[in-house]
């Protein structure tokens, strides 16, 4: 069923909203570097100096409303869908840990490979996130499969080893669990690693996004959201929803 008019409207503007927010946390570090830059100009130096600020934001403005409302993003067909049911064969960095929407809060989850070097390169800003948000009640589960062994093999064990080596190297402190990669293709067909999903306590999944970029579009949202107050982080929740399963049909 579509939605009426009047709430895809609705949910397509607040949706906006939380990405202008997004945006503004994004460039607030930079500002005051660049009002220390546009001050030691004066008069028509000075605005000389403005003038091509200000034609770059206004390109930042516009490259973000094509990216989100344009053209298709990497990993974004898993939002608004549940969160499925995986079975870990083993933990990396934990003894045991959950891979299940939490009772509160939120869950990160971050498919990724031993191989793959976007995932090696974005796990310090993972375990960032990890250390700033896990108190807040957002926990973060690494996943990955087996690549070079078969489980219960006498080659798993080493390939268990290697896995914990690697999330070592990177220093990373989150568990990461290792599942089946029948079990990962049949029930998350995800498009490409690394993919990084925003999962709620109800076990919808409420961002998701494929390669470096898709990863900080979950964590930025996971923070955004992680910042507020219970009725307005349901209502975000709400029309995050709302906007997927329309864009989705």
């Amino acid at each position: 069923m579509l939605l009426p008019g009047p709430a895809l409207l609705a949910a397509k503007v607040m949706a906006l909203v939380d990405d202008l927010i997004l945006l503004l946390i994004a460039i607030a570090g930079a500002g005051a570097g660049l009002v220390f830059w546009l001050a030691r100009g004066r008069g028509v130096q000075r605005r000389r100096r403005l003038l091509p600020l200000l034609g770059l934001l206004l390109l930042v403005f516009a490259a973000s409303g094509e990216t989100r409302y344009s053209s298709p993003r990497r990993g974004s067909e898993l939002a608004g869908s549940a969160f499925p049911t995986l079975q870990p064969i083993a933990w990396v960095g934990a003894s045991e840990a959950r891979l299940a929407p939490p009772e509160e809060g939120y869950l990160v989850v971050n498919f990724w490979a031993t191989w793959c070097r976007p995932c090696l390169e974005e796990m310090p800003l993972l375990e960032r996130y990890w250390s700033r948000y896990g108190p807040r009640g957002v926990r973060f589960v690494g996943v990955t499969r087996l690549y070079e062994s078969k489980p219960g093999s006498p080659e798993m064990a080493g390939e268990l080893e290697k896995i914990g080596e690697v999330l070592a190297s990177r220093g990373v402190t989150y568990p990461s669990a290792v599942v089946e990669a029948k079990d990962l293709d049949r029930q998350l067909p995800a498009s490409g690693l690394p993919t990084t999903l925003l999962v709620s306590s109800r076990g919808r999944i409420l961002e998701a996004g494929t390669g470096n970029d898709g990863t900080r579009r979950v964590l930025w949202r996971t923070a955004l959201l992680s910042r507020r107050g219970p009725r307005v982080r349901a209502a975000s929740e709400s029309r995050l929803l709302i906007l997927h399963s329309r864009i989705s049909r």
